[in-house]
């Protein structure tokens, strides 16, 4: 694939499953919204989207998206403003909006990542590193977690 924009929830939840490297390879460009990377608390993070294929970028014109988040704010605008297709968020409010604009993103969540990674033979099991997200405090509801597993194979 080739670039996306990423969200804050999307990149905690993929390092809270030690997973940031599926993104690595699976994307060329990784765009970072200042705000986003403002969001990102964990020093592993931080250091993580310092380096190559991330790159932090900053809005130049921000859409008018209603009331939201500013990181999820800068994600769906710097994905218009770049001409990047597709976006990651786990933010529902975001994909809601984002859906809902005849913007035309493709929106991917942390488990996309992970089933897609998986069907390109970069990791073996999403239910295991889902389950270590959730080890880690991240919630999933049983549906989300259902039809994730399911997706990938391993039900």
């Amino acid at each position: 694939m080739e670039n996306i924009v990423c969200d804050t929830s999307a990149l905690v939840r993929l390092y809270k499953g030690d997973e940031l490297n599926c993104l690595i390879h699976l994307f060329k460009k990784i765009y970072i919204p200042i705000a986003v990377k403002n969001e990102c608390l964990d020093e592993p993070i931080i250091e993580a989207i310092q380096k190559h294929p991330f790159e932090i970028v900053e809005v130049i014109k921000m859409l008018d998206l209603g009331k939201m988040g500013a990181g999820e704010r800068e994600v769906i605008s710097l994905a218009v403003e770049m001409g990047v297709q597709t976006i990651l968020t786990d933010d529902k409010k975001a994909i809601k909006r984002a859906g809902q604009r005849n913007l035309n993103l493709d929106i991917l969540q942390s488990t996309d990542i992970l089933i897609l990674a998986k069907k390109r033979g970069i990791i073996t099991s999403v239910k295991k590193l889902i389950d270590a997200m959730i080890a880690n405090g991240e919630y999933f509801n049983h549906n989300a977690y259902s039809e994730a597993i399911k997706k990938a194979g391993e039900v």
